[in-house]
């Protein structure tokens, strides 16, 4: 897989994360750092986890990782974002309603420790 897709997958993964804190909140990208650690295949089923190591009133920082359901890591990603009211984003209130969501996997691994 292209870097570029896979920094976008972490990106949109991290940057959503704060949405578990405050729906209502997305996160624009001020610093991605990306590290790739092993070619990330094309054929089989991966997962992007993110999730937020600080934040304050303005920004949060945050982690992920793309991984195979082995949990061999494949990229992992930091990054810091700006936090931005989603109707500042979006004005289409059925895309809001229908889009911009959280949505719990009862399937997603735990969170396991970062190669950083």
């Amino acid at each position: 897989m292209h870097g570029g897709i896979i920094s976008s997958l972490l990106d949109e993964t991290i940057g959503r994360s704060i949405q578990a804190i405050d729906d209502s909140v997305w996160g624009v990208t001020v610093e991605l750092h990306m590290k790739f650690l092993k070619p990330v295949p094309l054929d089989q089923e991966l997962w992007a986890v993110g999730f937020i190591t600080s934040q304050n009133r303005l920004l949060f920082e945050g982690e992920g990782y793309l991984t195979t359901p082995q949990q061999e890591i494949l990229a992992t990603c930091k990054a810091k974002y700006l936090k931005q009211h989603v109707k500042k984003i979006v004005s289409d209130m059925d895309f809001i309603e229908e889009q911009w969501i959280f949505v719990a996997d009862d399937h997603m691994p735990e969170i396991f420790e970062l190669p950083l």
